[in-house]
């Protein structure tokens, strides 16, 4: 079915001109664009996911421009400056905005560079963990028998370890890399999207319309990717935001105990694992990068938030 967008002019003559040189949108296009704009008008209404979307978008650009943002470079620092304190207080100068660490090391500078170590964590070890979990979650809810026996088996034995204990062992048995790190909370996150999926597909495999694609010899990919995966977008989004939040934790743990990535490489958490031995007389050091962590945590959990209440539509009515 066809929808014809066309111009008539007011006299009741009709322009057949301009009917034939109007565009002609099909019906499905003309729903999906409502669908987004009923998307983003719901999720701007919320002041708070607007906050967040705003924390977030400055924060990604510091992290993309960190090099035309930040005054000095990563490892730059003079012994004159050293332990300076920030601009506001006595003694501090506004050449070093927040201070400087026992190293003569421009805080502000690292703390711009280090948002791109915690950013990236949270980001593609989430998107890791998102594909692994749609991937196997999909096998094991729709095919079931012995491929959801095995999935199952296997998710079940890592989420019955600790989930802090296994990251600590495996960051201790591959060593210290921004990429290992990755892989680490991209892998041992994948459990707990596995499973939502997984539950959420045999609850969606039940219904009609996936019975009736699956009557007329509908083939298993087509069925998954057309019918089942748009619905999973919205659970899985939400969940995503959350795991975020807790990865750029973890990390900057992981950092604190010194098993993330190599002291030469700035980031939050080694910035507090450094300041924490200055505490008393330079609490600025590990001040600072504390707040830019919950700062970045607070962003994506207000945005989490938002896309929970836009797709729940049980919330939306609040």
């Amino acid at each position: 079915m066809w929808h014809m967008v066309g111009l008539i002019p007011v006299c009741g003559c009709i322009d057949m001109q301009s009917i034939q040189s109007s565009p002609i949108l099909p019906v499905s296009t003309m729903k999906e664009n409502s669908h987004q704009s009923s998307f983003w008008a719901l999720l701007w209404r919320n002041w708070g996911t607007c906050l967040g979307i705003v924390i977030l978008v400055v924060l990604v650009l510091t992290a993309v421009f960190a090099d035309q943002i930040a005054p000095y470079s990563i490892q730059q620092g003079e012994l004159s400056s050293a332990r300076k304190p920030p601009a506001w207080y006595t003694g501090g100068t506004s050449a070093h905005l927040l201070g400087t660490d026992q190293l003569g090391q421009d805080i502000f500078s690292r703390i711009v560079y280090g948002a791109r170590v915690s950013i990236s964590v949270g980001f593609f070890g989430v998107l890791l963990a998102t594909s692994i979990g749609i991937t196997l979650g999909m096998l094991a809810g729709y095919l079931g028998g012995w491929v959801d026996r095995l999935i199952s088996a296997g998710v079940n034995l890592l989420l019955s370890i600790p989930y802090l204990v296994l990251v600590l062992v495996i960051a201790t048995i591959f060593g210290r890399s921004l990429l290992n790190v990755i892989l680490i909370f991209g892998i041992t996150d994948a459990p707990i999207f596995i499973r939502l999926v997984r539950g959420e597909v045999m609850r969606i495999k039940q219904t009609d319309y996936i019975l009736a694609a699956h009557s007329i010899g509908g083939r298993t990919n087509h069925i998954l990717l057309e019918h089942v995966l748009p619905n999973l977008i919205g659970l899985v989004t939400v969940l995503a935001t959350f795991e975020m939040s807790a990865m750029i934790f973890y990390e900057a743990g992981l950092s604190f105990v010194g098993l993330s990535v190599p002291p030469s490489i700035p980031s939050w958490g080694n910035m507090l694992s450094l300041g924490r031995r200055f505490l008393a007389v330079l609490p600025w050091v590990s001040l600072f990068p504390g707040l830019a962590i919950a700062l970045l945590s607070l962003g994506v959990n207000l945005l989490g938030n938002g896309l929970q209440k836009v797709f729940d539509p049980k919330q939306r009515k609040d």
